[in-house]
């Protein structure tokens, strides 16, 4: 990504009315008459690429394409560049009939037609106002798990999937890598980078939390500042490159990353830890960084990440995964009528101001709808209420000294044992099912420079 990159190739999300009146008026008639909204055969996900060698996926739901996303370059008068556009409909979105499909908005017109039930061509036509560019990209997709790209092995949105787990790996620059793949969608991903340029250095750790679904295999994120694009070879592997600009410095990078797929570990006999979270390196995924860390479940079933946000100086310390009928825990208030399926979790939030609030993020493979967060103190185990969830990651809020700070004192350390419950009933389906995120495209990104 070089400067002259369009307002950093920022993501253009859109809710749009058609352009076609005809189309509207059956999308309208689909939603009133009873029955009209029935499975078609071009239902699923589809992915694919552009002749410009950028790649398109899009969602088909009830005869309906539900959301895209794709990448386009052009070139104008003025400068040239490229931008990632996406969609999502809260609604029914764009009619399929004929096996065709049409939008028309303000600067992009989207179109595509279903060639069979798993392959489909188009195009995608618009102009650039700031470039005085216009663009006139066609694509080709295959619809996931028929006869695309991805064969038998391509995962299916919204189903388990064989890529689903805890993924680590590094760049080429050394830095950290690390995503969570929930039902065959990224549902959490942190990233780490550095870069030089004309007035300053620096690095920056950027967290998406959402649902991106794979397409044969594939996958792309972007924000205003960085473009991530990914491939999973093979169930256990990936790789990938991360470009990016940092406009405060006037800076561009461009790397490459490899990950591979937490398979429960062997452990490992070089015990340093280098950012003192109680983790050692070879088992934490963010070893330089003490804000972060990646943790091993206790029984060892599940690779789990934790994150302190937006606290500067503020570092995980004495980090440790524990049963929860552990003797050190005071059993009283357990809810016999849950089970912890990701066991009890224990750890300090150290170098913060006395008294002050922290917010924590805990990454699981899957937050079940009825789940419940129980923290456990001196006085033993109780519901605590201030959890909000996206997806399979749950932000906690946590006052030194106050609820949530184990040891009651505003000391500048917070002691915080907790852990995820669900309804025994529902435990055998814990692990794996809901947590998919759901809904859309949309990414939520928090950046932070060090």
């Amino acid at each position: 990504m070089a400067p002259a990159k369009e307002k950093g190739g920022n993501i253009m999300k859109k809710n749009r009315k058609t352009g076609l009146f005809i189309s509207l008026v059956l999308a309208v008639l689909a939603v009133l008459l009873p029955g009209t909204a029935l499975a078609s055969i071009y239902d699923g996900v589809w992915g694919g690429t552009t002749n410009q060698g950028h790649p398109i996926t899009f969602t088909v739901v009830n005869g309906f394409v539900k959301s895209y996303i794709l990448d386009v370059d052009f070139s104008g008068m003025y400068c040239s560049g490229s931008k990632n556009i996406e969609a999502s409909y809260n609604s029914s979105g764009i009619l399929i009939t004929n096996a065709q499909f049409a939008e028309v908005g303000y600067s992009e017109n989207l179109s595509g037609v279903f060639t069979s039930p798993t392959t489909a061509t188009g195009n995608m036509n618009g102009t650039d106002d700031w470039c005085e560019a216009a663009y006139n990209v066609s694509w080709t997709a295959t619809k996931e798990g028929g006869g695309g790209g991805g064969g038998d092995d391509a995962p299916v949105t919204g189903q388990p999937s064989g890529y689903d787990g805890s993924w680590t790996g590094t760049t080429s620059q050394g830095q950290a890598i690390a995503f969570m793949l929930t039902n065959g969608s990224i549902s959490w991903l942190s990233v780490e980078a550095e870069f030089s340029g004309i007035y300053c250095s620096g690095s920056m750790t950027s967290v998406v939390q959402s649902s991106i679904p794979l397409a044969n295999g594939t996958f792309t994120l972007s924000n205003s500042d960085w473009d991530l694009s990914g491939t999973l070879s093979s169930t256990s592997t990936a790789s990938g490159t991360l470009s990016g600009y940092n406009a405060h410095c006037s800076a561009s990078y461009s790397v490459t990353w490899t990950a591979t797929k937490w398979d429960g570990g062997d452990g490992c006999q070089d015990l340093t830890d280098s950012d003192g979270d109680g983790v050692p390196n070879c088992e934490d995924a963010f070893p330089a960084d003490p804000a972060m860390a990646s943790v091993t479940s206790y029984g060892g079933g599940n690779l789990l990440f934790l994150e302190i946000m937006g606290t500067y100086g503020a570092s995980l310390a004495n980090i440790v995964a524990l049963s929860p009928t552990d003797p050190l825990l005071n059993s009283n208030g357990y809810p016999a009528d849950h089970s912890f399926p990701y066991g009890i979790m224990s750890f300090n939030i150290t170098g913060i101001t006395p008294g002050s609030t922290v917010d924590v993020n805990i990454t699981l493979p899957s937050i079940p709808a009825n789940a419940s967060l129980f923290k456990v103190e001196e006085t033993g185990f109780y519901e605590y209420p201030l959890v909000s969830v996206n997806g399979t990651t749950a932000t906690i809020t946590l006052t030194d000294g106050g609820l949530g700070d184990a040891d009651g004192i505003a000391n500048g350390t917070i002691v915080d044992p907790l852990g995820m419950a669900v309804p025994t009933q529902a435990n055998a389906a814990a692990p794996g099912d809901g947590g998919g995120g759901g809904g859309g495209c949309f990414i939520q990104s928090a950046e932070k420079s060090r």
